[in-house]
């Protein structure tokens, strides 16, 4: 029997919304959920609940004890307002009193992939070698809040994927790079990710450029 002092912890703080780098492809977006510790002895593991807009609460996963701190929830779809809560579970099975819940708003994922990646001449500046201009679509339209909190900037990261693995070749908050110093009669390929706040999320599908 659940003992009067085995109540769940209250979430605490803001949920940490993250992606996860994923070259050339697209991943689920997780989230991260913290909450106090319950004193109780008896308390034996966690059960994490979520409701997506209107729906009722479901199990969403069982956490052990020793995740407090963060337990991670995937199957987020950016679209849909979300409430989460978390209870403990005794060493019978019986779940206690739930947190109140959290709600929250995932934002939205798929503008945040660069798109139209494309490549046209450019002038070079090195005798003998060939420039390339890339270019394509700005990220924009993104929802402010946790992860894009008002005065958000987008860098993009420049990727040079003609060797294995891909090389870095610029940082740039502008929606176009030259490259420079490419030999002529050689197939290169290139990609561009996202970075928002220092985290990197999603990539442009790649081009070839052949000189």
């Amino acid at each position: 029997m659940v003992s009067k002092t085995f109540r769940s912890g209250w979430l605490i703080a803001v949920l940490t919304f993250f992606f996860c780098l994923s070259f050339l492809s697209q991943t689920t977006p997780r989230v991260i959920v913290a909450w106090d510790p319950i004193p109780d002895p008896n308390c034996s593991m966690y059960v994490i609940e979520m409701a997506a807009g209107a729906a009722a609460f479901t199990k969403a996963l069982d956490c052990p004890l020793g995740t407090e701190s963060g337990c991670m929830v995937s199957g987020i779809d950016g679209a849909i307002t979300y409430k989460i809560r978390v209870a403990g579970v005794d060493k019978a099975g019986v779940t206690g009193e739930f947190s109140e819940p959290i709600t929250f708003l995932f934002a939205s994922i798929q503008p945040l992939s660069p798109t139209l990646l494309t490549q046209t001449a450019a002038t070079s500046s090195q005798p003998g070698k060939l420039a390339k201009r890339l270019s394509w679509t700005a990220v924009k339209g993104y929802r402010t809040g946790p992860l894009f909190p008002a005065g958000t900037v987008i860098d993009y990261r420049v990727y040079q994927a003609m060797t294995e693995p891909a090389v870095e070749i610029a940082t740039t908050q502008t929606n176009f790079f030259t490259v420079q110093g490419l030999q002529k009669n050689k197939t290169y390929q290139f990609y561009v990710t996202c970075v928002v706040n220092g985290i990197e999320s999603y990539t442009s599908p790649a081009v070839r450029v052949n000189t």
